[in-house]
């Protein structure tokens, strides 16, 4: 994951928008503090941006234009929802492959990874 740039608007992986309260907190590994919309409390984050630095989360905040950010929130969350599961489907049916045997192609799974939100947290 590529560093984020905090002097820009930053919203979390499944497009809620963020407002970064500090960048210099005081856990070292988790500097970055802020409030994510629709929930109640303060979250950290690492200065690369992720959550939880074992799996991709919906909770990891990305550098966002505001234009994409407008789009992103005008998305119902039922879309989200459809998408998120749908790309869990994903790659849930690439780990079975995998899992049998089956030919999987190289990169698929840290693919199906990326472009899908984790809802672990959120």
């Amino acid at each position: 994951m590529s560093e984020i740039d905090f002097t820009k608007p930053v919203c979390t992986r499944d497009f809620r928008s963020v407002r970064i309260l500090c960048t210099d907190g005081p856990l070292l590994s988790e500097p970055v503090l802020g409030i994510v919309d629709g929930k109640s409390e303060v979250f950290s984050w690492r200065e690369n941006g992720r959550y939880d630095p074992a799996c991709f989360s919906g909770l990891d905040i990305i550098n966002v234009t505001p234009e994409f950010l407008s789009w992103a929130q005008s998305v119902s969350a039922d879309e989200r929802t459809l998408q998120s599961a749908f790309a869990a489907g994903q790659r849930a049916a690439l780990e079975h492959a995998s899992n049998a045997g089956m030919l999987v192609p190289p990169g698929e799974n840290e693919i199906a990874a990326q472009t899908a939100p984790e809802l672990k947290g959120v």
